[in-house]
């Protein structure tokens, strides 16, 4: 029974509402049409990996009883780190690692 009630429980943490899923394309739309400020589509990919994430640890820390705060803080840091390793890894790298590639 524990089980059944733990797995019903995680389920409900993951499984997004049709607001939060609306909420997303209502950002990704936004960013859709912003090509007409740019000559190509290259703009796109970091800023929807940047809204999905964001929205899903907001949506998680929510589900998980956490405050407004502490979703817009983890939502600050997951985009951050997101950014960092995706798009701009070029910028992270340390000089020890560096020392030790060459």
């Amino acid at each position: 029974m524990k089980a059944a009630n733990a797995a019903r429980r995680l389920a409900s943490l993951v499984r997004p509402s049709l607001a939060e899923v609306l909420l997303i394309a209502v950002g990704v739309s936004l960013l859709v049409s912003g090509v007409r400020l740019f000559s190509d589509w290259s703009f796109l990919t970091p800023l929807v990996g940047a809204i999905l994430i964001s929205h899903l640890v907001a949506g998680f820390v929510r589900r998980a009883g956490g405050t407004v705060a502490l979703g817009a803080a983890l939502s600050l840091l997951a985009v951050a780190g997101e950014q960092l390793w995706l798009h701009y890894p070029h910028t992270s790298r340390s000089e020890a690692r560096d020392r030790a590639a060459t």
